[in-house]
C-alpha cells in the first residue's frame, strides 16, 4: 500500500493486487453530519446531482462510460461522507478515471436535473417512513442522540428536501468538495497508473473546507422508551446505547460484543429469540463505528403479544454477554477474522474499507485490525459492559401494531 498527496491537499491511497479488476473509490469527508438545519439531506442531494450531467457528459454518458464495459459504477451518503465508486477490468482503469474525477470536478447542477431528483429524493423520503425495517431506525438515532446531529436523516427531511435551491446545492458542493476533504483508494494491478491518477485529480480545487465542530453524545443515566403506533402486523423493536467510536480502543471490544451476541444464525440474540423459542424471523444486533460517534443496537420484529418477552430476553442476553468461556471468545473472535478477511478479498470491499480507515485517521489502520480483535480479553467485554450497556441506561423504541 502506497500513500500520495497531491499539492492541492488530495490524498491517493494505491493498494497493490493481483486482480483482473480495479475499484476506485472517491471519499470526500462531508455527510449529513456537516449539514445545518436550513440543509439538512443537501449532502445527499449532491450525490443524486453528480450523476445528472457534467461539461463533458450527459447522465446517459455518465452510467453508459462503466456499464457497457460490464463495470459497476454507484455512489453513497453516510453521517460523515459521501462515496463515489467503480469497479472496471483493469484495462478499462482510464476510462473510470475520468468518469469518476469528471463527475466530482465538473457538475451541471441543471435547474431541470434538480426538479427532476427533487422528487426522486421526496419518493425517497416517503418509502423510508413507509417501511418499517428503515424508519425503526430513523426512529431510534433520533431519540438516542440528543446533541450530536446523528438524530438527523442523512436523507433530510421533506421540508428541506423541497426548498433547497440550486444555489444552495452549488455553494455546498464548492465548500466541500475540495482536495483537502477528499480520498481517492485504488485497489488492484495499480502498476503504471500513477500518472493517469494525478493528471485525472490534480485540477481538483485546492481550499480549506469548513471546520466540523459537533458536541459529543453522553452515556445515558436513564432509560428511555419511545414507541409509535402503526398499521402494521409485527411491533418493531430496537434496544441501544452510545457506544466508543473507531477512534477508541473500546471499539474493538464492541466489534467481539457484536459477534457474541449478533453473528449470523449462531449470535445468542438469534438463538434465543428464533431458534429455541420461535419469537420472530428478523433479529440481531448492530454495532455502528464511525470517526466521531458509535452506537450499539439489538433489534427484533415480533408479535404484538411477544413483545414483552423479546424485550427481556434481548437486555438479559446484553447484560450476560461477559458470562462466556474461552472457547467462546475465541470463536467469536475467529467469525470476526474471517469475515474481515473474506470481505476484503473482493477490491471494492476492500477499497471501502481503507477509505473508511483512512477517513478516521490512516489506511495502515487495516494492518492492526485483526491484531487488536485478537487482543479482546473478558475482562475487556465486562469493563465495556460497565461503561457503556448499563441495565438502566438504554434507549428502546418500538414500532407497535395498532390494535
Amino acid at each position: 500500500m502506497r500513500k500520495i498527496k497531491l499539492s492541492n491537499g488530495l490524498t491517493i491511497v494505491l493498494c497493490k493486487k493481483r486482480s483482473d479488476s480495479i475499484a476506485i473509490q472517491v471519499v470526500v469527508r462531508s455527510g449529513s453530519i456537516n449539514e445545518e438545519d436550513k440543509n439538512r439531506g443537501v449532502s445527499h442531494f449532491i450525490e443524486h446531482m453528480l450523476f445528472e450531467g457534467t461539461k463533458n457528459k450527459t447522465a446517459i454518458q455518465i452510467a453508459n462510460d462503466i456499464e457497457s464495459l460490464g463495470g459497476t459504477l454507484g455512489a453513497y451518503t453516510s453521517a460523515e461522507k459521501t462515496c463515489f465508486y467503480a469497479k472496471v477490468l483493469r484495462k478499462h482503469v482510464n476510462i473510470a478515471l475520468d468518469v469518476l474525477s469528471d463527475i466530482v470536478k465538473n457538475p451541471l447542477f441543471d435547474e431541470k436535473a434538480i426538479e427532476k431528483e427533487r422528487e426522486v429524493i421526496l419518493s425517497e423520503v416517503n418509502m423510508k417512513k413507509d417501511e418499517p425495517r428503515f424508519y425503526q431506525w430513523s426512529l431510534f438515532q433520533r431519540s438516542l442522540f440528543k446533541d450530536f446531529p446523528l438524530k438527523h436523516p442523512v436523507i433530510g427531511y421533506e421540508k428541506t428536501v423541497k426548498s433547497m435551491k440550486r444555489k444552495d446545492l452549488v455553494e455546498y458542493f464548492n465548500e466541500h468538495y475540495v482536495g483537502s476533504n477528499m480520498i481517492l483508494l485504488i485497489v488492484g494491478d495499480t502498476d503504471r497508473i500513477e500518472k493517469a491518477v494525478k493528471a485525472a485529480f490534480a485540477d481538483i480545487p485546492k481550499k480549506i473546507s469548513p471546520r466540523l465542530i459537533c458536541k459529543k453524545e453522553k452515556i445515558k443515566k436513564a432509560v428511555k422508551v419511545t414507541k409509535e403506533k402503526r398499521p402494521i402486523k409485527q411491533n418493531y423493536i430496537v434496544i441501544g446505547y452510545v457506544a466508543a467510536d473507531r477512534t477508541n480502543k473500546e471499539s474493538y471490544v464492541f466489534d467481539v460484543i457484536q459477534a457474541i451476541l449478533g453473528r449470523g444464525l449462531s449470535g445468542r440474540l438469534f438463538d434465543e429469540l428464533r431458534t429455541k423459542r420461535g419469537l420472530g424471523y428478523d433479529v440481531g444486533s448492530h454495532y455502528e463505528d464511525n470517526k466521531m460517534y458509535g452506537f450499539f443496537a439489538a433489534y427484533a420484529t415480533v408479535e404484538k403479544k411477544n413483545a414483552k418477552l423479546a424485550k427481556d430476553i434481548i437486555l438479559k442476553e446484553i447484560q450476560r454477554v461477559d458470562e462466556l468461556s474461552e472457547k467462546e471468545l475465541r470463536e467469536a473472535k475467529m467469525f470476526i477474522e474471517g469475515g474481515f478477511r473474506l470481505d476484503n478479498e473482493d477490491n471494492s470491499h476492500l477499497a471501502d474499507t481503507l477509505g473508511q480507515f483512512e477517513h478516521i485517521k490512516d489506511a495502515v489502520m487495516i494492518n492492526d485490525y485483526i491484531n487488536n480483535i485478537k487482543k479482546v480479553t473478558i475482562k475487556d467485554i465486562s469493563n465495556v459492559k460497565q461503561k457503556y450497556l448499563g441495565k438502566n441506561n438504554y434507549t428502546m423504541v418500538v414500532l407497535e401494531q395498532e390494535e
